[in-house]
């Protein structure tokens, strides 16, 4: 071979390594930039946080609230570049003490992985409708707490958010399921200057009407705690039921967005494989699933007609089966998602 020929052979694979070179820096250009400014804002702990087990950057927080007089934890997980938007997600009547089931069940983390947002998941709030109770909360394990949830999600955690995650305190989302669905949509209509976007999931909506606050206060006293402490007494339309009943308030509504989402209570191996492969012993629980989302339905299907009758046109799905269980929630908070950053510009 000649050298013209061996020249010409190694110039044609050094022109190929160059041009190989140039696509990767030029893809590197395009694609670093967001993964640099992600890694910038999401990839140092703030004050009070470590890091949670469950990756995606999500940090484990405690958050001092002077209105409970304790620390609250939060599950935070920061938006891409400083000054987003947030998301605050509402847990049920159930809600743990340790950690909630929207970043280990439902897995909000990975679903909002690439969106600017930060994501705010409260622990706890068990029985609260995440409200400020009118006394203490006692329950029958002998403790005592002074649920003020509403200032904590409405004053003291945006402070918290703003100085330590740069989250925009007037550019956010709510989102809840069944109690925390109520909870969702009384703050968002009650603090417009905050939220401006709703979701709710297998939410209660008349919760001041005298069958469903009864209903309501059942359900805190299955869980151990004194109902009367929270709004006052069920079955008559205190202030309280009355501030926080969307169906008493809809003049509140105009213009927020609201995506609303309930199933019929039907189990299936689509919405509700565990209640279909569960055991003899989880029955009970399961009959609990299947009547507590046919009771939301059936708000859920009320309050639509109430908001279309008052000129409100909310965003609805309901599944054609499913009931009261973390399966169904996790498809509907996916279902959700592009309603929710179409509201905040992500």
């Amino acid at each position: 071979m000649s050298f013209t020929a061996i020249a010409r052979g190694w110039k044609a694979k050094v022109v190929a390594a160059m041009v190989a070179v140039a696509t990767i820096f030029g893809m590197m250009q395009f694609a670093a930039p967001e993964e640099a400014q992600a890694n910038a804002h999401r990839g140092w702990l703030r004050p009070g946080c470590e890091w949670d087990t469950y990756n995606y950057w999500v940090q484990y927080c405690r958050v001092y609230s002077h209105a409970m007089g304790k620390h609250i934890t939060v599950h935070v997980r920061p938006g891409i570049r400083p000054n987003s938007p947030g998301l605050y997600l509402l847990d049920g009547l159930r809600a743990r003490d340790d950690w909630s089931e929207y970043v280990w069940t439902a897995n909000a983390p990975r679903l909002f992985e690439h969106d600017n947002l930060t994501l705010a998941i409260p622990v706890g709030g068990e029985a609260s409708f995440y409200t400020d109770w009118n006394r203490p909360a006692v329950n029958t394990k002998g403790e005592i707490r002074n649920y003020k949830w509403e200032t904590f999600l409405t004053q003291e955690l945006p402070v918290y958010l703003g100085q330590h995650f740069q989250t925009r305190r007037d550019n956010n989302a709510v989102a809840g399921l069944s109690m925390g669905g109520s909870a969702a949509m009384s703050l968002a209509y009650n603090h417009r200057d905050q939220f401006k976007q709703v979701s709710v999931f297998s939410g209660y909506f008349q919760v001041s009407n005298p069958v469903m606050s009864t209903a309501i206060a059942g359900a805190q006293i299955d869980q151990g705690y004194e109902p009367t402490a929270m709004w006052g007494p069920p079955g008559v339309p205190t202030p309280g039921h009355v501030r926080n009943d969307p169906s008493m308030n809809l003049h509140k509504m105009r213009g927020l967005p609201m995506f609303i989402a309930s199933a019929n209570g039907y189990p299936s191996h689509w919405s509700s494989p565990e209640a279909l492969l569960g055991a003899p012993s989880e029955l009970p629980q399961i009959g609990m699933g299947i009547a507590l989302e046919g009771l939301s339905r059936a708000s859920t299907v009320a309050f639509e007609g109430e908001a279309r009758a008052f000129g409100l046109n909310p965003t609805m799905h309901y599944s054609p089966d499913g009931i009261h269980a973390w399966s169904l929630w996790e498809q509907d908070l996916a279902k959700a998602r592009p309603h929710i950053k179409k509201a905040l510009g992500v």
